[in-house]
């Protein structure tokens, strides 16, 4: 079949526009090397690809069997999955990530194969995807992209579509493979108990599928998000081209008779904003890798494993320039940069640019992680049944212990009764905990009801008796005295009839000793009806008192006992903790913050009481806090890396946002200094002790 002139005219369209036909006016070219001599070591290094097996046969075996999982039909059903682990994961966030905490170093083995099981299936998705819209899979491997392993998919068959959108499908297929296995892994470790291994690896799926979408999404490294970019712009290799649009602009300004190849208005719009992009980017990436590469080399080898680290950077960076010819257009301009007049212009500038940053003054600012603790704490603990202690931490260094010992106490059954709720609001001097015993409540009670007893007594005592209880007493004197009269007349009448010999003598006797009874309870009767008249003595009175005032006495030591034992707030705050262990009670003062910030020892020196600190707490990003300095601990304590001092800072807190052991991240102003004094500051700290030494 004979193409049109239309065919002809598109096709060598789309040539010109990838950049595969010369103009005219282009110098001949050399045979290019392979792409692996032309890319630098430092390339090499940082972007090493190594092919492992040709997948296309098993794919093509395989497509039939899994065709179904691509259909249009089925994306209702990942749209309901991921909708629904998705409301999974808002409503179980926090579980989540403090289960995510438990992870430990004996989760790394599983760690490994799930990235590899999970990254499998992310680049088998991409080649089933290119399978189905009729592309060849060739090639699957391993890249070591900045040091940090992943695998590829060459799935390039995909560029041959005349269809774009079947293009960016094969690109996004990895990516919504990655999200639908997330979803799933959400569910099932939202279904599965917490102590199954299932649960912890589908825990472990979650967190890496989460990392590897936001990685992949990247479009300033050569993963899917780049390869989406690439497919959605229409222009293959967008990277190298960007980089190929930034050297010529680069080398024009060193060369102005540098060529300069001319490119679309819409490609330069693009290379220049990806390309500054991707350039700053890795540029970055680069340094964090160098500086953590750096400071372990610092402190494992020392100056010298860092010299030699840098050397083999130096020499790396060299060879990278002068394989992108940068040394050649710096030799071709050689006399227009060796002329005096140009020295002595860059002479001025670099003088200007020292003084400025001898004039120009900033904030030194030390920016380090920070934890936050309340101004005040009380905790309240009891680690064995004898003791409660009270801990009362002032923020200013005071602490201060109160022991009470429960030892000393006649108790049948001890318990410490809290008397507030957890988040409640305390004022200062409330009761917040009490300690009882069922002896103490005891004798509280006997002693209260002996009490009542003793002034129920007195109050007889003073008092005296009733009307009724005098004319009771005259009634009973009346009856003796009747009893008395016939005692005294049958006596009379025994005498004469014994006189006579009528009667035995017992009787006689017996009739004197009845008089005689009556005669004693008629004295009785009457000095009764006397005392009552006259009331109670003064002796007995005071008896009585005394007796009041020593129960009374023992009670108020009752009292007072119980007192004590009752635990007081020693300030107006926050109850943060209300637990069942041994740690029964946390009061905390949350108006004003303790700042909690360690400073290494090398940056201690410009750190003064009463500097400002701004802060931003993990919870609220987007908000600013303000402090000031404080103190600064008068000895180091050991740090993650080095030794490090602690500063204490002050906050307050008045919209409440900072709660007892929130982390963020604080700066502390130490004054405005100049620019020139701020860089040699921070390089001499680059060096140990030892290497001042030295000259």
């Amino acid at each position: 079949m004979t193409p049109s002139t239309d065919d002809i005219s598109k096709f060598y369209d789309r040539l010109n526009s990838l950049g595969l036909f010369e103009s005219d006016d282009e110098r001949p070219r050399q045979l290019a090397p392979s792409l692996w001599k032309q890319r630098p070591l430092l390339q090499k290094i940082l972007f090493v690809k190594i092919k492992a097996f040709n997948p296309d046969a098993f794919l093509e075996r395989s497509l039939p069997y899994i065709k179904w999982l691509y259909s249009p039909y089925m994306l209702p059903v990942y749209l309901g999955l991921i909708i629904l682990a998705f409301l999974a994961f808002v409503s179980n966030r926090m579980e989540l990530t403090a289960q995510m905490k438990t992870i430990g170093p004996g989760s790394i083995p599983l760690i490994y194969v799930t990235i590899i099981i999970v990254t499998v299936l992310h680049e088998m998705s991409h080649g089933y995807a290119c399978k189905l819209y009729g592309g060849r899979v060739s090639e699957m491997g391993f890249l070591l992209l900045y040091a940090i392993l992943a695998f590829y998919t060459n799935v390039s068959d995909a560029y041959l579509f005349p269809d774009k959108k079947k293009r960016m499908k094969v690109t996004a297929a990895g990516i919504q493979n990655q999200i639908i296995i997330w979803a799933l892994a959400m569910l099932v470790w939202r279904i599965m108990a917490p102590e199954t291994i299932f649960n912890h690896a589908a825990l472990i799926i979650v967190m890496l599928s989460f990392l590897m979408v936001i990685f992949n999404l990247n479009p300033l490294l050569k993963l899917d998000g780049y390869y989406y970019l690439v497919d959605f712009w229409g222009i293959p290799n967008l990277r190298a081209r960007a980089f190929t649009y930034w050297k010529q602009r680069i080398f024009r300004i060193i060369s102005p008779r540098y060529p300069q190849r001319e490119f679309p208005e819409r490609e330069r719009r693009i290379y220049n904003w990806y390309g500054l992009a991707a350039m700053l980017y890795s540029t970055g990436f680069f340094g964090y890798i160098l500086i953590k590469a750096s400071r372990f080399l610092f402190f494992e080898i020392g100056i010298l494993g860092v010299a030699l680290f840098y050397g083999v950077m130096l020499y790396m960076m060299i060879e990278a320039l002068k394989k992108a010819g940068f040394w050649n257009v710096v030799m071709s301009e050689k006399g227009f940069i060796l002329k005096p007049r140009n020295w002595i212009i860059v002479l001025i500038v670099v003088a200007g640019l020292a003084l400025l940053s001898l004039v120009i003054r900033m904030n030194l600012r030390i920016s380090q992680d920070c934890l936050i603790y309340p101004i005040e704490s009380l905790t309240v603990t009891s680690s064995d049944p004898t003791s409660v202690e009270l801990m009362l931490d002032r923020g200013s260094g005071e602490k201060s212990v109160q022991r009470i010992n429960l030892s000393g106490l006649d108790v049948d059954v001890l318990s410490i009764d809290p008397l507030v709720n957890e988040g409640d609001i305390v004022t200062n001097g409330q009761v917040i905990a009490r300690i009882t015993s069922s002896e103490s409540e005891a004798q509280l009670a006997e002693s209260q009801a002996n009490l009542d007893r003793a002034k129920s007594q007195l109050e007889l005592l003073v008092k005296g008796p009733r009307p009724e209880e005098i004319s009771q007493t005259e009634d009973q004197i009346e009856q003796v005295r009747m009893k008395l009269a016939k005692s005294k007349s049958d006596l009379e009448r025994s005498e004469e009839l014994s006189a006579k010999g009528m009667i035995p003598a017992q009787q006689l006797e017996n009739d004197r000793t009845s008089n005689e009874i009556l005669k004693a309870e008629l004295s009785f009767y009457q000095n009764q009806k006397l005392l009552q008249k006259n009331g109670a003595r003064p002796e007995e009175i005071a008896i009585a008192q005394a007796n009041i005032r020593a129960i009374q006495s023992q009670l108020d030591r009752l009292e007072q006992q119980l007192a004590a034992n009752s635990i007081r707030a020693p300030f107006a705050g926050v109850v943060t903790a209300l637990r069942a262990d041994s740690t029964l009670i946390t009061l905390a003062r949350t108006d004003t913050m303790r700042i909690r910030i360690p400073v290494p020892e090398k940056e201690i020196s410009p750190v003064k009481i009463g500097q400002d600190v701004k802060l931003k707490v993990l919870g609220y990003p987007g908000e600013t806090l303000n402090g000031i300095v404080t103190k600064i601990s008068g000895q180091t304590e050991k740090g993650v890396v080095q030794q490090v001092f602690i500063v204490t800072a002050k906050a307050p807190n008045t919209l409440g946002l900072m709660k007892p052991g929130m982390t963020g991240r604080a700066k502390i102003y130490c004054g405005k200094w100049p620019i020139f004094k701020i860089l040699l500051w921070r390089i001499v700290r680059w060096f140990r002790v030892e290497a001042w030494s030295w000259y």
